[in-house]
C-alpha cells in the first residue's frame, strides 16, 4: 500500500502523521513517556523512538490495529482521566493478545489528526487486494528480518528470516540461493 501516487497522501491528517509527533505514550498512572511517533513512507508502518529499544526505536504495522478508541475507553485512560481531558486521549486496540497503546497528544486538533489519520489506514489496509496484501505480507517479514535496518539483508538476515518464517533449509543450499547472481 505504497502512499506514493495515492488520494490518502494528499490527506491533511497522513501529512501530520509522516511529519511525525511528540504523544505520551501511557501504561499506568505513574508510567508516562514522551515518544515521538511518526508515520513511514510505506503508508502501514508507524514508527516511534524509545529509549529503552534496542537501536532507539520501534515500529508497528497499521494491519496489526483493529479500532481506535477516542477520549477515555480503556483502564488505563480512565485511571488518568482527571489528569488529562478526553480530547486528548485515544488508543490503539491491536488484534489478538497484544496489549493496546494508549496514548495522549499535546492539543485536541493533534488528537483528532491521528485518530482519523489511522483509521483511514485500517480502512484502506482492510480494503488491499490480494497483491497489495501479498506485497505488504513480504515487506513487513522483511522489515523484521533486517535487523540493522540498512535496507538489505545480508546471510546472516537470511537465515534469521527462513527461521522466523519455520522454513528449513541446508544452510549450504541457501547460501548458494543467496549469492546466486553476485
Amino acid at each position: 500500500m505504497e502512499l506514493e501516487g495515492s488520494c490518502v497522501q494528499d490527506d491533511p491528517h497522513i501529512k501530520l502523521m509522516m511529519a511525525g509527533s511528540t504523544l505520551r505514550k501511557v501504561k499506568s498512572r505513574s508510567w508516562k513517556r514522551q515518544r515521538h511517533f511518526r508515520l513511514l513512507e510505506d503508508g502501514l508502518t508507524i514508527w516511534y523512538k524509545s529509549r529503552w529499544a534496542g537501536k532507539g526505536h520501534s515500529t508497528f504495522s497499521v494491519t496489526d490495529l483493529e479500532v481506535v478508541r477516542e477520549g477515555h475507553q480503556s483502564e488505563v485512560m480512565l485511571s488518568i482521566a482527571e489528569e488529562f481531558p478526553a480530547e486528548l486521549c485515544f488508543t490503539l486496540v491491536f488484534h489478538g493478545r497484544q496489549g493496546n497503546l494508549d496514548l495522549v497528544a499535546d492539543s485536541p486538533e493533534e488528537a483528532q489528526a491521528w485518530i482519523q489519520g489511522v483509521r483511514k489506514l485500517i480502512h484502506k489496509a482492510q480494503t488491499m487486494d490480494e497483491q497489495e496484501r501479498q506485497d505488504q505480507w513480504v515487506q513487513d517479514w522483511f522489515q523484521k528480518a533486517d535487523k540493522n535496518k540498512d535496507g538489505k539483508m545480508n546471510f546472516k538476515e537470511v537465515k534469521k528470516l527462513l527461521k522466523m518464517m519455520n522454513v528449513e533449509m541446508n544452510e549450504d543450499h541457501a547460501l548458494h540461493l543467496f549469492t546466486v547472481g553476485v
